[in-house]
């Protein structure tokens, strides 16, 4: 055994592992297993240089030993704490199983929640904990291969166990809990299951399948899980959300299940849940246990037919300011202020212990009470809480005032703590000094009695020197002490150069600087820099004078009078040559690849601006090239001269070698008269052949494109084809293609251009009615559609399927309109007593327009401005005119 035992280490530490020591008790159980002394163990791991995990895990991998599993859940610990809640909760228990409903257990129903989900609710109005259900983090756990039961699992009839097996024998075989309560595995007795918890149902499984495999050579290793879960139904009561029975499997908690019926309602406890199992057995359930230990919530287990009860909440209290959970929190009648605070998480550091508020309600009214927290902490004491307090706990909301501040010529300026007999040497060596520091004069900054500021004027060299000097002050809290720096009082002039220079910067100044000491340090004057420079100089009264230096004899005779001696705030601007010289350009028009202006140069001529410009278009007419030349005599302008020119494919004249050019010249390209590229139009819709198509000649019409394209077919709709033109952004144009096609000399057989769609459409049975009507699905955004009657008019459509007109919605008889297919709009026709509405044709849009606000408003104060005695005056004159003429046609017939 031993051997065999080495020769198993000897395999892992030949796999490369490092290995130190032994302190794994498993690794030490497989040490003794093997019978090699942990001595010998830790020589040969030290001498491979070996480490724990690395051993552990190899081991794991290969089989040699079982993987870690979960440690031990607190079971003992907390049915210890429930017994000792039992004796005080003994009473509710009683009064709780009178009201409770007992349930079906020989047909169980799987109940699940209501539909109807309450209304949700605020956090703030829960008691801590409750919001956990609000957030779903309570949800049933579904039975898969992945689950790994807990310790203290309760093992039931249905549940079904998973034996692997590894090593000299290998298998893997999986046993279900019968009715009775035991497995039968093949040769092996009856292991009787049921009850027990799992940790002791998988050592009676090892132990009996160790009678028949060789389980302590290591040889053979055994896992024992539980790959399904048995279905239980448990009912939910009392203060509860979602009560009723629910039905999941059995390797949920009680709060898996409360979980699922949405947890405890707004009045609900979160501290006493009951859970009474079907033997008559009881257990109760704090959640805040379960959030300060996760491992609580796996103690309490169900069985079929359990209940879970949820009274009513007791003793509710809440509490606010400088605690981590600001919450309400439910207390047990044993608990106080301290729980209060320890179940909130404990105290902010910021928090004020000396005086903690309390409101409460007593007869009636509210008071308030004052409770020192350090008084209770020092006395080991507590204070009751009643239902309905509200805690307050107050920040420290004044500022710490323990400390100096050190600022200035010092090295770290900063606050620094100041403790009893703290002296100004005690700070400057925490601070450091700079080099520039003035160590004659320091001043302290201090606060008076009644708030007023006091400057301490101090020698820092005296009190160096002495420290027990008067000069080296006691420091009180909030002092400032400055120290000046010797730079402060020394004023730096600057010079600079700026434009045409290498390096252009600022640089310190000299009382013996000159100009070329100045272009030394900017690296000179670039290539394309003038030889002039411009000194602009700032005296100390702000006027300023301006000197012209020429930098280019400076450079070649530093003794030169241009070599200024330079003054503070001196500034050298160098420009650039190009501020001297005009920009010579010539300019190219026309048929040319890239028109546009273009820098002249000496010896240029045409055939180099051809060239630059990209070349001749191919509509260009090489021999019409015209030279636009201003003519010059002396320095005035005489006259332009034009020459026309013609070059060849290769750009050069036809005529002679080169034309030089002239700067400003004009060179105009014109365009052969018949060229034109190809221009294409589309048609779309109902012909026979549609698609693209190019223009034959610049005169060619829309009906001559429809014949070449076949001509409309039989569905087509003419009356609504429309003609988009997209040369210049013109758009939507109007078309009456029936006119068209009857009479090719109609006004819409437009011309075609370049882009144009034409699109005819199908043949369309209906009318659309919009705007003002009756109709309740006629909004200003929606229309209906309605069959077409041949001959009639829109007033029809309106009144027989529209409704009539809504003048509720202002519509008006006068402000109908129809709208064809094509574009064309129609409005009605107002001729006093009588109208005549607009025809509808197929696909006709039919609306009835709203009248104008502002129109009225315009009438009536037209109305309000109406002379009305002139318009009487006027009748009467009218009327008398009218008569007149009546008696003297009567007279002249008789």
């Amino acid at each position: 055994m031993k051997k065999t035992g080495i020769l198993i280490f000897v395999f892992v530490l030949i796999a490369g592992m490092s290995f130190a020591q032994i302190e794994d008790p498993k690794i030490k159980e497989e040490i003794e297993k093997r019978g090699i002394s942990e001595e010998e163990a830790k020589q040969q791991l030290d001498k491979h240089n070996l480490t724990e995990d690395q051993v552990k895990k190899e081991l794991e991998s290969r089989g040699l030993i079982a993987p870690d599993r979960p440690a031990a859940t607190a079971a003992e610990r907390l049915k210890k704490q429930e017994q000792e809640r039992k004796e005080a909760e003994a009473k509710a228990l009683q009064d709780a199983k009178k009201v409770l409903p007992q349930p079906e257990v020989d047909e169980p129903k799987p109940v699940g929640p209501s539909e109807e989900e309450p209304e949700p609710e605020e956090f703030s109005d829960l008691v801590y904990g409750q919001h956990f259900f609000k957030e779903n983090s309570f949800t049933l756990i579904e039975p898969n291969d992945n689950f790994k039961a807990p310790d203290n699992y309760i093992v039931g009839a249905g549940d079904e166990f998973t034996v692997t097996a590894w090593g000299n024998v290998e298998f893997s075989s999986s046993y279900l809990v019968n009715k009775e309560g035991f497995i039968k595995p093949f040769q092996l007795p009856r292991i009787f299951l049921k009850g027990l918890t799992f940790k002791d149902a998988r050592e009676a499984i090892i132990s009996n399948f160790g009678n028949v495999m060789d389980l302590r050579s290591g040889f053979n290793q055994i896992e024992v899980t539980i790959s399904y879960s048995r279905p239980i139904t448990v009912g939910v009561y009392g203060e509860v959300v979602n009560p009723g029975s629910y039905s999941f499997a059995a390797m949920n908690s009680a709060l898996n299940a409360l979980g699922e019926a949405s947890g405890p309602a707004p009045n609900g406890s979160v501290r006493l849940i009951k859970v009474l199992h079907s033997d008559q057995s009881e257990a109760l359930i704090d959640l805040y246990k379960f959030l300060g230990n996760p491992e609580v919530k796996d103690n309490v287990f169900l069985q079929d037919n359990d209940i879970i009860f949820v009274p009513t909440a007791g003793k509710v209290v809440s509490i606010e300011g400088a605690v981590i959970r600001p919450y309400k929190y439910e207390l047990l009648q044993n608990e106080g202020l301290l729980d209060l605070i320890r179940h909130s998480g404990g105290l902010k550091p910021e928090a004020y212990r000396n005086n903690i508020q309390i409101e409460r309600f007593v007869d009636d009214r509210q008071v308030l009470l004052d409770v020192n927290l350090m008084d209770l902490l020092s006395t080991n004491s507590d204070y009751e809480l009643l239902p309905g307090d509200k805690v307050n706990i107050y920040l420290v909301e004044e500022p710490f005032r323990n400390f100096v501040t050190a600022e200035g010529a010092v090295e770290l300026s900063g606050k620094y703590e100041l403790r009893d007999g703290m002296r100004l040497l005690d700070v400057i060596q925490k601070s450091g000094l700079k080099e520039d520091a003035r160590l004659d004069q320091v001043y302290i900054l201090r606060k008076a009695d009644d708030l007023s500021n006091n400057y301490l004027r101090l020698n820092l060299n005296e009190a160096i020197n002495n420290p027990d000097s008067d000069q080296n002050v006691v420091l009180r809290p909030l002092d400032k002490i400055r120290v000046a720096s010797k730079s402060t009082f020394v004023t730096d002039y600057e010079v600079s150069v700026l434009g045409e220079v290498r390096n252009p910067g600022i640089f310190e100044f000299d009382e013996n600087l000159q100009i070329s000491d100045l272009l030394y340090f900017s690296g000179g004057p670039k290539l394309e820099a003038a030889d002039v420079a411009i000194l602009e100089r700032t005296r100390p009264d702000n006027t300023t004078a301006t000197f012209r230096v020429n930098i280019s004899e400076i450079l070649n005779d530093p003794n030169s009078a241009d070599n200024l001696n330079l003054e503070p705030r001196d500034q050298l601007v160098v420009y650039p040559k190009s501020n001297f010289a005009d920009q010579l350009t010539v300019e190219i028009f026309g048929a040319i690849r890239s028109p546009g202006p273009y820098n002249f140069f000496e010896s240029m001529t045409l055939k180099d601006l051809l060239f630059l410009s990209g070349g001749l278009r191919e509509e260009a007419a090489n021999d019409r090239i015209e030279i636009s030349r201003l003519q010059y005599e002396g320095e005035e302008k005489v006259s332009v001269v034009i020459a026309t020119l013609a070059v060849e494919e290769d750009l050069s004249l036809s005529t002679q070698d080169e034309f030089l050019l002239q700067p400003r010249d004009q060179i105009f390209v014109r365009s052969l008269p018949e060229f034109e590229v190809q221009r294409n139009v589309e048609v779309i819709g109902e012909v026979l052949y549609p698609g693209v198509y190019p223009i034959v000649d610049k005169n060619e019409r829309l009906l001559s494109l429809v014949e070449r394209a076949g001509g409309i077919s039989e569905s087509a709709f003419p009356a609504g084809a429309t003609l988009v033109r997209n040369e210049d952004s013109i758009g939507y144009i109007l078309l009456d293609l029936d006119k068209v096609l009857k009479n090719p000399d109609s006004r819409f057989n437009y011309v075609l251009k370049d882009g144009d769609v034409i699109n005819i459409p199908k043949t369309k049975d209906l009318v659309s009615i919009t705007g003002a009507v009756k109709h309740p699905a006629i909004t200003a955004q929606k229309n209906i559609n309605v069959p077409y009657h041949k001959g009639k008019r829109a007033r029809f459509y309106i009144n027989k399927y529209g409704t009539g007109i809504d003048k509720k919605r202002r519509g008006r008889k006068k402000l109908i309109f129809v709208e064809d297919p094509n574009g064309f709009v129609k409005k009605t026709k107002n001729y006093g007593v009588f109208k005549i509405y607009p025809k509808v044709e197929k696909g006709s849009l039919v609306s009835v327009q709203p009248k104008s606000r502002k129109e009225k408003k315009e009438r009536d104060e037209d109305r309000q401005k109406t002379d009305w005695g002139q318009v009487i005056t006027n009748s009467v004159s009218s009327a008398t005119a009218v008569l007149t003429l009546v008696v003297l046609i009567n007279q002249a017939f008789r």
